[in-house]
């Protein structure tokens, strides 16, 4: 039997596109559903990809296979390597049934004669670059511009980058849950997200797993506002995630995660005040400063809480946090620490003001402070956690669970 004939490529031709540059327009007519040709480049893994590039924008010809694999058309003089972008492009993309290293262009409609063949490179794909032409997304949004584990392995951010918070234990999401609302909202699916507990449908859901076990809670909130979903949900939600993925698995006995919940349960209105405090009170000097301006506020706003054993007047307060937003130097701020301690104990003012001051330096997110080397995932992972924590190693290897909290560094 003679073996099946290879089916026939379009017939294209290579002309100038404008803008664009060189562009792959077609000689005949496509009907929609016709294969047009194959993507032919050379097939690189992360490792050849990075060698070739330093600069992530340089690398114009990718196209993914998986998660490891790429083709690049970088160096190829076949007329795929012309096919340009377009939002509503007239080719569409699919993946091999029989080979894992070959991707298809198909005619997505009707194609006349002399049209440009255009695809829609995809959000990802303008990450590192200026705003298309003629394209009406605007991908300087924020959901364009967040960056993948993947993409981090690939091409790590720079030393200097700061990377917000994303809470993977009780101290972070202590801080988080000190955040002005939105700030606080956004660490917390960022926790969910880590921990695989947030899931978006393509209906625009929000499906929410309160915690990582498999009989988890699950909870589906409709609509594409993610900013409807109330904010203790989300709290209730990435606490269970912190609780069950590394309270307990750290602490058998239960006592630190039932210290934690207790913590969590009791400062509801305290954490409130906190959140209202940030939205609207610009930040000073530094978080030393930021510190001690909200413990006077605390002090002040909920005695009953802090021991408060001389209680002080509004205009008292506002003359304290005046006197924390001056110069900077030290005696000043000294002055008002003192002042304090005239209404509450040293031991609670100083505590109160350290803990804050934490809470802004973990808040402020993380820093980059190494590009090289893949550190080693310290500890093993526990057995009901392992589907879960796929993306760990990932992270690691891309910084994004190395910490290093400076307050100098905003």
């Amino acid at each position: 039997m003679e073996p099946e004939a290879a089916p026939v490529e379009a017939r294209v031709t290579i002309r100038d596109a404008g803008v664009k540059g060189k562009g792959a327009f077609a000689m005949e007519p496509l009907r929609a559903g016709t294969w047009v040709s194959r993507y032919v480049g050379d097939l690189l893994d992360d490792v050849a990809i990075k060698e070739r590039y330093e600069d992530p924008s340089a690398a114009a010809y990718l196209l993914e296979l998986n998660d490891d694999l790429c083709l690049d058309a970088q160096n190829s003089s076949h007329f795929s390597r012309y096919f340009n972008h377009a939002e509503f492009g007239n080719l569409e993309t699919r993946f091999s049934d029989v080979d894992p290293h070959r991707i298809d262009f198909f005619a997505s409609r009707d194609i006349d004669a002399g049209e440009e063949l255009t695809f829609d490179y995809g959000p990802g794909y303008w990450r590192y670059r200026g705003q298309p032409d003629g394209d009406s997304r605007n991908f300087s949004d924020p959901i364009y511009r967040e960056r993948s584990p993947e993409l981090s392995i690939l091409f790590p951010p720079p030393v200097g980058t700061v990377l917000p918070l994303v809470p993977l234990n009780a101290l972070e999401l202590k801080a988080a849950l000190a955040l002005p609302v939105p700030e606080c909202r956004a660490a917390l699916l960022r926790c969910l997200d880590f921990f695989g507990a947030a899931n978006r449908t393509v209906d625009g859901e929000l499906e929410v797993r309160v915690g990582v076990k498999a009989d988890a809670e699950h909870i589906v909130y409709g609509g594409e506002d993610e900013a409807s979903v109330s904010l203790a949900s989300l709290e209730r939600a990435a606490s269970s995630c912190i609780v069950q993925a590394v309270l307990d698995p750290a602490d058998p006995s239960g006592a630190a995660s039932h210290e934690f919940e207790s913590w969590r349960l009791s400062m509801t209105s305290e954490l409130e005040l906190m959140r209202g405090w940030r939205a609207r009170v610009p930040r000073f000097a530094s978080t030393r400063h930021d510190a001690v301006g909200l413990a006077a506020f605390l002090l002040w706003k909920s005695p009953a809480t802090h021991e408060v054993h001389l209680t002080f007047t509004r205009d008292e307060c506002n003359a304290l946090i005046s006197a924390v937003d001056g110069d900077g130097q030290a005696p000043p701020l000294e002055s008002v620490l003192m002042a304090l301690e005239q209404h509450a104990s040293e031991e609670h003012v100083r505590g109160l003001v350290t803990m804050l001051q934490q809470w802004y330096d973990i808040g402020d997110g993380c820093t980059v402070v190494s590009d090289g080397g893949v550190p080693a995932l310290a500890g093993t992972v526990p057995w009901h956690l392992k589907s879960v924590w796929q993306r760990v190693p990932r992270l690691v290897k891309a910084g994004l669970l190395q910490y290093h909290y400076d307050a100098n560094s905003r």
